[in-house]
């Protein structure tokens, strides 16, 4: 009597358990993202005729496969004991490196390692398309004349390139005997193109600052600080006029949408802005009118009420943009900087006619990492065959 007790209750307990995940599913939500830095699979509609019951069937199996209850738990748990047991992380755009690095190795998961091996010269663009970036980058600035903007380009080289020796063996052999970059040789023509390329200053600072934060993609603390006062002198002979006050910063790390359920932190340095003299804003739409040229936009906007000048900076920028924003108001009067990456090619020249005709900065600089050189060649192709045609 008491065994069947057992096997009853065992049984119970049992059916409970694996009902658990079907009931978690029927009382949540469906969710959108999952933290796993995709898009999760959406409940299917019911098929209208018979030949589309097949693919039906496959996207309930996705959808339940991606929306089934306590689903974020098991991943965010399997990611654990992975990286406690054997120091690996699932994503296949993150490379576990040496001394507590991490790297992003890839825009897409399915083409890992192609940052790593593009800006460490393991792949080369066709040289047709080396000749289009040449021609593009250099036609954008010779539209400084014309519009009487000073306009500059800055390509801030990536952290596999500054820290070789915290790669896996495979990686660091790719960049520690990296020969230049194309890019590298046509940077050196300062007089063409005036391109701003800090890579043997970056290699320098190694000596006295964390240049990269062990588990950042993006720069962070210090190291924006000081190039926007390089860039500041370099480009436009422009001297900051005061100093922000540092502070030591905790900061999780910006690839944490690759590996869930693992915390990573690194120490850093904030420089902190004073309020009363600084207006900010962060976000959409903080630039007037920006939504009728740029509809998903993204802009860091700083005003320094305490400085004469009547300069105002625009920056056109990858996601690195927004942590370097607040360092240029050192020498602005006004700093505008705009993140361009969800910027439609459609958009690009009312948005690009309004920035020069209405914005009208006296400074406008296109800020990249060295893996976006790719991704910017092909909007300035596009960009430049509408001007062509309509005029600016």
């Amino acid at each position: 009597m008491i065994k069947k007790a057992y096997l009853i209750f065992f049984l119970i307990f049992f059916i409970a358990l694996i009902s658990l995940p079907i009931l978690k599913h029927i009382q949540s939500e469906d969710r959108l993202k999952s933290g796993e830095n995709r898009l999760l699979t959406q409940k299917p509609t019911l098929p209208k005729h018979y030949n589309e019951v097949e693919t039906f069937i496959g996207q309930v199996d996705d959808y339940l496969s991606d929306q089934f209850g306590f689903r974020r738990n098991f991943i965010s748990g399997a990611n654990k004991v992975r990286y406690k047991l054997f120091k690996e992380i699932s994503s296949k755009q993150i490379t576990v490196g040496r001394n507590g690095f991490i790297f992003f190795n890839s825009h897409g998961a399915n083409n890992p390692n192609s940052l790593i091996k593009s800006v460490c010269n393991i792949i080369s663009l066709p040289k047709s398309f080396q000749d289009k970036t040449k021609l593009y980058f250099s036609t954008l600035q010779d539209h400084s004349k014309q519009l009487n903007i000073a306009i500059n380009i800055a390509v801030i080289p990536s952290k596999s390139r500054i820290y070789p020796e915290n790669l896996p063996e495979l990686e660091k052999s790719w960049c520690s005997s990296a020969s230049p970059a194309w890019w590298e040789n046509m940077f050196q023509d300062s007089k063409k193109y005036r391109i701003y390329y800090p890579l043997k200053k970056m290699l320098e600072l190694k000596n006295s600052i964390q240049v990269y934060l062990p588990h950042h993609f993006h720069w962070h603390g210090e190291l924006p600080y000081l190039l926007a006062e390089d860039m500041m002198r370099t480009l436009w002979a422009i001297e900051p006029k005061f100093d922000l006050v540092p502070s030591k910063a905790r900061t999780e790390s910006d690839l944490k949408t690759h590996f869930k359920g693992l915390h990573f932190y690194d120490d850093s340095v904030e420089h902190k802005i004073d309020q009363n003299i600084i207006r900010t804003c962060k976000g959409r739409n903080c630039v007037e009118d920006i939504e009728k040229y740029y509809q998903h936009n993204i802009a860091y906007v700083y005003k320094n009420i305490s400085i004469k000048a009547n300069n105002k900076l625009v920056v056109l920028a990858d996601s690195y943009g927004q942590y370097i924003a607040k360092d240029f108001i050192r020498g602005f009067a006004e700093v505008i900087v705009i993140d361009t990456n969800n910027l439609g090619m459609d958009e690009q020249y009312e948005f690009y006619k309004w920035i020069t005709k209405t914005i009208k900065p006296t400074h406008l600089l296109h800020l990249m990492h060295d893996g976006g050189i790719y991704g910017r060649t092909l909007k300035l192709e596009r960009l430049f065959k509408d001007i062509d045609k309509k005029g600016l």
